[in-house]
């Protein structure tokens, strides 16, 4: 029996993580845990309140993310995770999971021209289609330096990684990553 296989979807707010991970996750017929599914729910069960509160309920969203890691991952069941993570923070952990339970990893990268993806986190804030809890209109100034970037800092991992330009997120060709998922779950 193969070991199992850990999907790593990453990159910064609104470059189509989340767009991907569904597509993939449906695909492959594999289970999706991602950092805004579980900081909705404690939205959903905690309340709305401010940006401090939204920070917060972030912080709080990685420890349950993890434990949900862990356990697919213990019971030899491949996954697809998605946040933006980072190596202070994550690297360590994920590391350690990788090494205890003798996980492939496969590292997706998302990452847009910096201009498209600030006007699409704008746009997507004011929609009305993102949970409220996020308080993402209010936080513009916040993250224009870092979106202005368009990629987040890949993870210090060793393992097999993809770069998906979401620049054009209506005319995404995900063929190379399926591909190799494909491939890693044969």
């Amino acid at each position: 029996m193969n070991s199992p296989l850990l999907i790593i979807v990453s990159g910064l707010p609104a470059t189509g993580k989340t767009t991907i991970s569904k597509e993939l996750a449906k695909e492959f017929s594999l289970p999706l845990i991602g950092k805004d599914i579980i900081k909705e729910s404690l939205f959903n069960s905690l309340g709305v309140k401010d940006r401090a509160w939204s920070k917060e309920l972030g912080k709080a969203s990685y420890p349950i993310l993890y434990s949900f890691i862990k356990a697919q991952l213990n019971a030899n069941k491949s996954l697809l995770v998605e946040s933006n993570f980072s190596n202070q923070f994550d690297t360590p952990i994920l590391k350690d999971f990788i090494s205890k339970y003798d996980a492939r990893v496969l590292a997706i990268y998302c990452e847009c021209d910096g201009s498209v993806l600030f006007e699409r986190f704008k746009t997507r804030a004011l929609s009305g289609k993102r949970h409220p809890g996020h308080q993402d209109h209010l936080n513009f100034d916040e993250f224009k330096d870092s979106l202005s970037k368009g990629k987040i800092e890949k993870l210090e991992l060793d393992c097999k990684s993809l770069t998906v330009n979401t620049t054009n997120i209506d005319d995404l060709d995900l063929t190379e990553v399926k591909v190799e998922i494909k491939s890693l779950l044969s």
